[in-house]
């Protein structure tokens, strides 16, 4: 699947709205980390984005391979991880198998891997104690993962009041489902304020790998030539406690979504678009003006044509 997929053109476009509170969004930082193949580098794999709100909550998006599973050295606290869907580089069929430090680290698409059968989501959920909230068919699924790892039954997520209010760090994992129109707070203590994440559309298949399908199912699929639907694919919405709002889109063509998310002020914009077409549209439909390098960071790092011009990706 990494080798299909890396032949498909997987673009973030960031765009950054200012508002007249981004001044105070500036005094306290939301960070963001990629932890990726290699380090300066935006390699064909990178999937995996860290973001740490100013109140500690540390957020996990798409693992996918390029971490080295729970014992990742990079990762810190994971309170929370967000997958998109259920493809095998976003949930992680794969884990880093190389010191992406290293100034001899590759940054091709032959990765450095093995292949774990329980997901790098769990493996690091379950390291981690976190938090897995994802699309309405994969919290079963994962926690079964979990259980695996763990020798232990994995419990849903709680969620308090009207915001779906969760503390953290947890002594244990969970996980819940995302439904469209839900929204969960994730908080370092009751009652304070918390980074609130919603699930928005995303139009793209979702089948689960068969390699990590127990048999004889996954055999039967194998055999058959057909994929295990995974439910739906989703992206997500956070608000951060600084103002700061990102929206995730996950692996996606242009939604409705994307109309309202241009009516967000002081809105960081993370799209992926499989083709220079939907990469434009996508900029046209959220008025971020002429289509311009700085404005683009590719995430597969082959040569594309962009706006008449041809560009290698660059961190």
């Amino acid at each position: 699947m990494f080798e299909r997929k890396g032949k498909w053109l997987l673009c973030l476009l960031f765009a950054l709205v200012l508002s007249q509170g981004w001044a105070l969004a500036q005094a306290q930082t939301v960070k963001i980390t990629p932890l990726g193949q290699r380090t300066g580098e935006l390699c064909a794999a990178d999937r995996a984005l860290l973001f740490e709100d100013p109140t500690g909550v540390r957020v996990l998006y798409d693992p996918g391979f390029t971490i080295a599973g729970g014992t990742d050295r990079r990762l810190g606290a994971v309170d929370v991880i967000l997958v998109s869907h259920n493809h095998g580089d976003h949930i992680g069929v794969r884990k880093l198998n190389q010191d992406p430090d290293d100034p001899k680290a590759t940054c091709g698409s032959s990765l450095p891997s093995t292949f774990t059968m329980n997901t790098n989501t769990a493996e690091i959920a379950a390291a981690k104690n976190s938090a897995v909230l994802v699309g309405p068919t994969m919290p079963l699924f994962l926690s079964r993962k979990i259980e695996t790892i763990r020798r232990t039954p994995t419990p849903t997520c709680p969620g308090e009041g009207l915001d779906n209010e969760m503390t953290v760090p947890r002594a244990s994992p969970c996980t819940v489902a995302l439904p469209f129109g839900a929204r969960r707070t994730v908080t370092r203590s009751a009652g304070a304020a918390g980074v609130r994440i919603a699930a928005v559309h995303a139009q793209h298949s979702d089948a689960v790998q068969n390699t990590i399908i127990p048999d004889p199912i996954s055999t039967y699929v194998r055999e058959a030539g057909l994929p295990v639907y995974g439910g739906l694919a989703i992206g997500y919405f956070l608000a951060f406690t600084n103002g700061l709002k990102a929206y995730l889109s996950g692996d996606t063509g242009h939604t409705s979504d994307m109309h309202a998310a241009n009516h967000q002020a002081g809105l960081l914009r993370l799209f992926r678009a499989y083709d220079p077409f939907d990469l434009l549209r996508c900029a046209r439909l959220n008025a971020v003006g002429t289509v311009a390098d700085q404005q683009f960071v590719k995430q597969h790092a082959q040569r594309i044509d962009v706006a008449g011009r041809r560009d290698r990706a660059a961190a």
